[in-house]
């Protein structure tokens, strides 16, 4: 564990040897260059926390090879590409977050298959395209995070709706969204915070949404503002 230092350079290859390791916590330093592809030999690796740094370049595909992985944090670097739909082979995930980087292109849909996820920060990268139903069976979400993209379609009618472990927040904001608000997303009885602003949505805010006795009254009066907006722009 090295994270919180003023480390520097590219991430060693030779890390790769370490076949034991269960933790590789680089977070917060200041190492640049590319994810080796060979930390996709450490089959024994739970944590992966590389935010925080300047690494660029994308994603290797062989960190799907991590069939052991919990967490992977590669957060606020300046990494790019599209996710590779090998990272749905970590089906032991909990908690992903690929959150401010600059990831492009359409969400892989074997994200799906990451069944035990219980965070998923997607937010401030240039996603886009629809927002996949196969998020829909990810039940066991407690926050998800796609805010500051340019998914476009609607909301999920169905599949966001299932999500009734949501709790800590649902933010699909600042998107490219249209569209009528689900009724659906009136299921989601335990969530505390929904961020659905500065998108194209437009019609009445449904009355199962008035039933989520969980939503912050904050949140519940930002909702109502971003949505009469929309409604005034409507032709």
């Amino acid at each position: 564990m090295f994270g919180d230092n003023l480390l520097t350079g590219s991430l060693p290859v030779e890390l790769s040897k370490l076949h034991n390791l269960s933790a590789l916590e680089l977070y917060q330093d200041r190492f640049s260059g590319p994810i080796p592809p060979e930390l996709g030999q450490l089959r024994n690796l739970e944590r992966l926390l590389l935010s925080d740094n300047y690494l660029v370049g994308f994603i290797p595909p062989q960190i799907g090879k991590l069939e052991q992985l919990v967490t992977f944090n590669i957060s606020s670097n300046r990494l790019s590409g599209r996710i590779p739909y090998e990272l749905g082979n970590c089906t032991r995930l909990r908690r992903l977050d690929l959150s401010r980087n600059q990831f492009t292109g359409d969400l892989p849909h074997e994200l799906g298959k990451l069944v035990n996820l219980e965070l998923l920060k997607l937010s401030d990268n240039r996603f886009s395209g629809p927002i996949p139903s196969t998020l829909g069976g990810l039940s066991r979400l407690t926050e998800l995070q796609t805010g500051g993209n340019f998914f476009s379609g609607s909301i999920p009618p169905v599949e966001l709706g299932q999500l009734v472990s949501l709790q800590i927040a649902l933010n699909i904001s600042h998107n490219s969204l249209s569209g009528t608000i689900p009724d659906n997303l009136g299921n989601l009885q335990m969530l505390e915070s929904l961020y659905l602003n500065d998108n194209q949505l437009y019609g009445e805010i449904p009355v199962s949404i008035g039933k989520l006795m969980s939503l912050m009254k904050s949140q519940e009066d930002r909702l109502a503002s971003a949505l009469y907006v929309a409604r005034g722009r409507m032709k």
